[in-house]
């Protein structure tokens, strides 16, 4: 999934969670101490391809180093969720 925004300091989770409302695809999380974390999207849950396998999100094509509800966009980011069978080391 792909979506570019132009908000300035939207909290990617958010983003999220209204381009998932908005084109009805199934979206499954938990939350607690503040942070996020994607279990599945549209059916696709962590550990469906091995116990190393999740999903994850790139901005600007980079990795961010911190959870989605922790990130702040800025003006014309672009956001992808990915889903991995290794941690990341597949994509």
């Amino acid at each position: 999934m792909i979506q570019s925004f132009q908000f300035q300091r939207v909290i990617l989770f958010d983003v999220l969670v209204s381009a998932t409302k908005k084109n009805k695809i199934q979206i499954d999380y938990d939350s607690s101490n503040e942070t996020v974390y994607i279990k599945g999207i549209n059916g696709l849950y962590e550990f469906d391809c091995g116990e190393l396998s999740g999903w994850m999100y790139k901005v600007n094509g980079e990795t961010p180093n911190v959870g989605c509800s922790g990130y702040k966009l800025k003006d014309g980011d672009v956001i992808e969720w990915v889903y991995t069978a290794n941690i990341g080391k597949d994509l």
